[in-house]
Parts: structure tokens; C-alpha cells; sequence
């Protein structure tokens, strides 16, 4: 697992933390780029939900995979990320 920092990018299997990422979500909400915080706004959200989930399902499993029950929401996000 790791941060974001460039050398890492040649690794074809890594992991990004989790905390790094919503960090930079944070940044991006405080862009004068409209766009750009739009986006670290969606982000955010996401990756708040995600990870609530996934403490959520640490104390009690869910009825189905977290996968399957955020799959619209995923779907959604990689839209958002090619645009």
C-alpha cells in the first residue's frame, strides 16, 4: 500500500491508502476550478461511503457483497472519472 508518490507508479499491483486519497479529495474541493472541485466533491463522498460500509460490514456482514449493493454508485464514478 502506498501513497501517491510517483515511483510507485511502476508497480502494476499496488494498493493506494485510502486516507491519501481522501486527502487529495479534500484538496480538490478547494479548487477555484469548478470542475476540478466538482469533483474531489464526488469523491469524497464516495470514498466517506465506502469506507462506512465496509466498517458497517467489519460488525455485522451485509446481506450482499459490497460490491453487488454499490455497483450503481461504482458505475456511476467511473463515468465520472472519464469524463
Amino acid at each position: 500500500m502506498s501513497d501517491g508518490w510517483q515511483v510507485y507508479r511502476y508497480y502494476l499491483k499496488r494498493l493506494r491508502c485510502w486516507a491519501h486519497l481522501i486527502r487529495k479529495a479534500e484538496g480538490l474541493t478547494g479548487s477555484l476550478d469548478i470542475t476540478a472541485r466538482l469533483f474531489g466533491e464526488q469523491t469524497r463522498l464516495l470514498l466517506n461511503t465506502l469506507i462506512k460500509a465496509v466498517y458497517a460490514a467489519r460488525e455485522r456482514p451485509p446481506g450482499q457483497a459490497l460490491p453487488i449493493t454499490y455497483q450503481g454508485a461504482l458505475s456511476d464514478y467511473r463515468w465520472l472519472v472519464k469524463q
